[in-house]
């Protein structure tokens, strides 16, 4: 009974459904993913909504964070760098602090360029080992906090006076 077509058709909908968090079926008749009619209803009740807003926040396995703001990061520098494209006469970059027809314009212009590009990488390389360090002593740290604050873990460190008679937290401390 497992045909190719069914097993394809089957997986398609699963992760459809996984991704959108909705009851989808197969319909032969129409010959594409639908809503189920049976199973829609079912679906709105409460307990469920809250297992579909978890389904659909559950952002580690929907999405890579990592990939984008790597990406962003690597995109970053030529962007900043645009600025010097479009506006090359703006009174911020340094070239423009010599008059536009002499010698060290020319020679500052041309080496300019080069030196702002590395300069913007190396930045956006420090940023990312920054920030992939600092991913990786969060998820390493984390666990760790969790378990040290649990509430199973906090006891009461009070003497026992202070246990016998709260009343006198004042003379205590």
């Amino acid at each position: 009974m497992l045909t190719i077509l069914f097993v394809q058709k089957f997986s398609e909908t699963l992760k459809t459904g996984r991704f959108f968090s909705h009851p989808l079926i197969w319909d032969d008749k129409r010959g594409k993913l639908c809503v189920s009619q049976w199973h829609h209803a079912n679906e709105w009740r409460c307990r469920n909504i809250q297992l579909l807003v978890s389904r659909v926040l559950c952002l580690d396995r929907l999405f890579n964070w990592g990939l984008g703001v790597n990406f962003i990061i690597n995109v970053l520098p030529f962007i900043i760098f645009s600025h010097f494209l479009i506006f090359p006469g703006h009174p911020v970059h340094f070239p423009n602090n010599y008059p536009p027809s002499s010698y060290p314009f020319l020679l500052i212009f041309f080496a300019y360029p080069p030196i702002l590009i590395f300069g913007l990488v190396h930045y956006a390389f420090l940023m990312k080992t920054v920030f992939q360090a600092y991913t990786g002593l969060i998820l390493l740290i984390l666990p760790l906090i969790r378990d040290e604050l649990r509430p199973a873990t906090w006891g009461i460190r009070c003497s026992t006076k202070l246990n016998n008679h709260p009343a006198d937290v004042a003379v205590e401390y």
